[in-house]
């Protein structure tokens, strides 16, 4: 094959010079990349919303104690007042249930702690049913005993399981699935969720200790870390 003598030929020396000086620009370049994600990356806002805006503490004294019909333990003039959002369905929400812990607070703190239920019926479809089957049930004092049961059965709370549970229970059947069949608490039920949706509640359960929130099954330690400093400066 000939070669055209007008074209130049570049000498492979030089060749070799080029590609070596573009491999070490673009080291040079990629090294320049990195050290500038990690500076942007140091230098982020970090937010963290564990404990709620005063709006957000307002807005839940609402469902505790402005009237409304949500289940409570504890006097209302309280000093500590711990709010659980939870679901019926909820695993979590059952493991902390069955853990004792509430009653260990109660037995702890006496009537210096108010303890409120709130409903975010979020995981199932059948969440927000079974949630106005334990209002259903408070309507005939049996709210802690249904609301028991129902994490003992989170297998198992469709409609016609709740209305069984009613009747092992000892309520008044009638009664309750006349409540049942007519979502006679569904209001109470989408008032609790639109609050846990102003308060950007996720991950259940959780809990309010007044203006603090927390999340997940918590121990008697984690709590008192908490009530304790309030009690600490309560008259």
């Amino acid at each position: 094959m000939s070669v055209n003598q007008d074209s130049p030929v570049e000498p492979q020396n030089d060749k070799d010079r080029k590609v070596g000086n573009w491999g070490r620009w673009s080291l040079t370049a990629a090294s320049l990349l990195i050290i500038l994600v990690a500076i942007v990356f140091a230098l982020r806002p970090v937010t963290t919303p564990s404990v709620p805006t005063s709006k957000d503490s307002t807005t839940l004294a609402t469902p505790v104690n402005a009237g409304r019909r949500n289940p409570h333990i504890g006097p209302l003039d309280a000093p500590v007042t711990i709010v659980e959002f939870g679901d019926f369905a909820c695993p979590a929400c059952g493991v902390w249930n069955q853990s004792g812990t509430l009653q260990k607070v109660l037995d702890k703190y006496g009537d210096k702690v108010r303890f409120v239920w709130a409903d975010f019926p979020s995981i199932t479809p059948d969440s927000s049913k079974a949630a106005e089957g334990a209002r259903c049930a408070y309507d005939q004092n049996k709210f802690w005993e249904y609301h028991d049961y129902l994490y003992s059965h989170m297998e198992a709370i469709g409609v016609n399981d709740l209305k069984v549970y009613a009747s092992i229970l000892g309520l008044d059947r009638k009664q309750f699935d006349q409540c049942l069949d007519q979502g006679a608490r569904a209001e109470e039920i989408s008032n609790d969720f639109r609050d846990a949706v102003a308060r950007r509640v996720g991950s259940l359960p959780t809990f309010y200790v007044n203006e603090v929130r927390l999340v997940g099954p918590l121990t008697l330690e984690q709590l008192s870390a908490v009530i304790d400093p309030i009690l600490t400066k309560t008259p």
